[in-house]
């Protein structure tokens, strides 16, 4: 009877040690994931950067986006004339006028299945105008002394100004965004830009010249140049809950620029008397962006397409894009061959974006 006690007892002790062995372990249950918003602490392992980028599902990997932009447009050595008396200068320079105008852009993109790399091509269109008006010489003056934009005798009492800037740029990147915490996601970037710059300053004054009392006097000044280059930058998200974040970007770029062509013409009574030129003219010119801005989005449909609004205001500067003032009249005959001064850009950007 003892051995059959024992024996008893020895079974059942090796069955509930099987039975603790095949029950599973609970565990707790993990948060639902959608791949581009934050992350728990079990979703993956700490050390791996995880692709962050928007992941439909059965979709073409493709997403298209568009912006509106409204971006303000000035340039350095844009100074139109002098307030001057007989005696000497007094008051401040008149300055071309600057504005806020609209433009757009649209870009495309593909996710690849090679190691969650995105591709994207975009394209920036800005054609703007701006016009100084028609100013008179004020009355503690004598004349304006047009800087850099006539011949030296000339001494008008009015001046107007248009200037005409169009900007095109096309940026092509790659990119592997990834988790760097459970609410960061970082998008670093590389790849190529192309960029078109085609600006006409025309100035109008009416005034004194050589020994013609009353003079219509017009200063033409064109300048055209095309660049391409690599472009590599960074663009980061804080995470904030329910589909918003924070965003910030920077990126550079350096180009080759070649000027194919910048004049200088002045005529009087629509007759010329100036003109100079250069071109293809070769340089390089750098560029640099930075942006900051809040946006939401949403995966919608089952995660089969993916919804994106971002509001941002964005700084351009592009480096030596002034180089009408080295062909006027002035600079030739003074010699000047100061540094072409730089563009820059700045305003609101407001970006629509589409996963499908």
């Amino acid at each position: 009877m003892k051995k059959f006690v024992c024996s008893t007892a020895v079974i059942l002790a090796a069955s509930s040690v099987v039975s603790a062995q095949q029950t599973p372990v609970s565990k707790p249950a993990s948060c639902c994931f959608e791949q581009g918003y934050e992350i728990c602490n079990d979703t993956y392992p700490a050390a791996y950067n995880a692709p962050a980028r928007i992941d439909v599902q059965c979709s073409w990997d493709i997403f298209a986006t568009a912006s509106f932009i409204y971006w303000h447009v000035d340039q350095e050595v844009m100074q139109l004339a002098l307030p001057q008396t007989y005696g000497g200068a007094v008051g401040q320079f008149l300055i071309q006028d600057f504005g806020y105008k609209p433009g757009f852009k649209v870009g495309l993109g593909i996710n690849f299945g090679h190691d969650n790399w995105v591709g994207f091509v975009e394209y920036t269109w800005l054609h703007q105008i701006t016009d100084t008006g028609t100013s008179t010489v004020p009355s503690d003056a004598d004349y304006w002394f047009v800087t850099s934009w006539f011949n030296s005798i000339v001494r008008p009492t009015t001046v107007g100004s248009k200037w005409r800037m169009n900007i095109d740029i096309v940026d092509a990147t790659l990119s592997r965004p990834f988790y760097q915490g459970r609410k960061l996601t970082i998008l670093p970037f590389g790849g190529l830009r192309g960029a078109w710059i085609h600006q006409n300053l025309k100035i109008n004054a009416v005034g004194r010249w050589q020994q013609i009392r009353v003079a219509t006097m017009l200063s033409r000044n064109h300048s055209h140049n095309w660049a391409v280059g690599p472009r590599a930058g960074l663009q980061a998200h804080w995470l904030l809950g329910w589909g918003f974040r924070f965003e910030g970007d920077a990126a550079a770029s350096l180009l080759y620029t070649r000027f194919t062509k910048v004049t200088h013409a002045e005529s009087v009574n629509d007759v010329t008397v100036a003109f100079s030129s250069f071109k293809d003219y070769s340089v390089v010119r750098p560029m640099a962006d930075m942006g900051v801005g809040i946006g939401w989005g949403s995966y919608f449909d089952r995660q089969n397409y993916h919804f994106d609004l971002l509001a941002a205001y964005d700084f351009n500067v592009m480096w030596g894009q002034n180089m009408i003032p080295k062909t006027s009249s002035r600079s030739a005959l003074t010699g000047d061959n100061s540094e072409a001064t730089d563009l820059h850009l700045h305003g609101l950007t407001v970006t629509a974006r589409f996963d499908f």
